[in-house]
């Protein structure tokens, strides 16, 4: 519903550490039962080839998600749930490495060190050396995230509220390493997080 960057002179309720502090306000339930849902979908169809790459790389950006509100005990408990989706297809830079050359693959004597040199991909640059040359590939690296938030509200009367709020975003990625394609690795990350609070209303000025 509402979100705050603060970049300094921060108060003392945020802690000393540096750096912006973020502030978020999620939205709460009401009366009524309300829903949203919403996508955005971008891919490499409607884009140009980069000049340096052999091939256009994948790329593919979708954010997609919903929320739905509504009354669990009217006028008293109220809920929040919502749900929202990425799924990335990263284009990078191109990377280059050194594979045996053409003439060193049609040299080979023996059926086993052909098999050998021909596991590796075929050059589409040019020479490097005596017996390599270059190859040139560009790819794209996946990411995908999901993030799913639930509130509670409840009014226990018309001076006191409580509130209490799970989040859970489980993420995964992976890499690939630009000196050496045939390398890369992954990464799996969970985030979750749980808030409570309350409300005290002592007098109209005193909250």
């Amino acid at each position: 519903q509402e979100f705050r960057i603060q970049t300094s002179t921060f108060a003392p309720e945020y802690g000393r550490s540096p750096g912006a502090q973020i502030s978020l306000v999620t939205r709460s339930g009401q009366n009524r039962f309300h829903g949203s849902a919403y996508d955005f979908l971008r891919n490499d169809a409607a884009d140009a080839m980069d000049y340096f790459d052999t091939s256009k790389p994948p790329l593919r950006f979708n954010d997609f998600g919903g929320s739905v509100s509504g009354p669990i005990w009217r006028n008293k408990a109220f809920f929040f749930a919502s749900y929202e989706g990425q799924r990335f297809m990263l284009p990078q830079s191109p990377a280059q490495t050194v594979v045996p050359s053409l003439a060193l693959r049609e040299g080979a004597t023996s059926s086993i060190a052909k098999q050998l040199l021909n596991a590796f991909p075929i050059p589409n640059g040019v020479a490097s050396g005596a017996d390599g040359a270059y190859y040139n590939k560009s790819y794209s690296q996946p990411n995908n995230s999901d993030a799913f938030n639930i509130r509670i509200d409840h009014n226990i009367n018309n001076r006191y509220s409580l509130f209490g709020r799970y989040n859970h975003a489980p993420s995964n990625s992976k890499t690939r390493s630009t000196s050496d394609m045939s390398s890369g690795s992954s990464q799996l990350q969970n985030t979750d997080t749980l808030t409570l609070g309350s409300t005290q209303t002592f007098t109209p000025r005193l909250v």
